[in-house]
């Protein structure tokens, strides 16, 4: 072999060299991409699932709440015996004004008796 041969296949050598060292900076570039992005997905999956939990959890205590209000039966009967307290408080206050009345009649006689004595 001569020395143009040898330069002519060191330069092919080096030429194969580059091109498999451009190969694995590109493909190391490429793991690296899906790494991170395997890892930001990873990281949204998690707040998901974190969220979707908080969201479930919400949902339950409503439900729970839901079950323990009346229903319409149950709110007329609550307006019924509401509207039979407003009726007795009613009669109450007027047979307490009447009272009053009584007492401010007999306080009145009272001290129009011991004004005569």
């Amino acid at each position: 072999m001569n020395k143009e041969d040898v330069a002519f296949w060191r330069f092919i050598f080096d030429i194969a060299q580059l091109a498999f060292t451009i190969g694995i900076a590109i493909y190391v570039w490429i793991l690296s991409k899906h790494k991170a992005n395997a890892t930001k997905i990873a990281v949204l999956d998690e707040q998901h699932n974190a969220e979707l939990n908080s969201v479930k959890n919400r949902l339950t205590e409503i439900e729970t709440t839901i079950k323990h209000q009346p229903d319409r039966t149950q709110i007329s009967r609550i307006h019924k015996r509401l509207d039979e307290l407003s009726e007795t408080t009613h009669s109450v206050v007027g047979s307490m004004r009447g009272v009053t009345d009584s007492i401010a009649m007999i306080t009145q006689a009272l001290l129009t008796r011991s004004d005569k004595q």
